[in-house]
């Protein structure tokens, strides 16, 4: 708090320089901050699109002994899957 005594730290541009790179550095550790928890959210969408797939797959499995329904309803799903993946994390 000392510099606040004194106007002319302040006004030294090398202060001025400092003060912005820290003003930068919090901006950057917030920018980080949201994308991890856009990273946390987009994994947690995905661990329960996974449990609702394998769900999905145990009741056509028992539903199905021929497996046929199985199989074509499972060969569908896995764009889902990519979809989330490519359009959730553009930086």
């Amino acid at each position: 708090q000392e510099y606040q005594k004194n106007p002319s730290i302040i006004n030294n541009p090398n202060f001025q320089n400092v003060v912005s790179q820290y003003q930068q550095l919090e901006q950057y550790i917030l920018l980080q901050q949201q994308q991890q928890q856009q990273q946390q959210q987009e994994l947690l969408l995905q661990q329960e699109l996974l449990k609702h797939q394998q769900q999905q797959q145990q009741k056509y499995a028992h539903q199905s002994s021929s497996g046929s329904s199985a199989s074509s309803s499972a060969a569908a799903r896995p764009g889902v899957i990519m979809n989330l993946h490519t359009t959730g994390n553009r930086s």
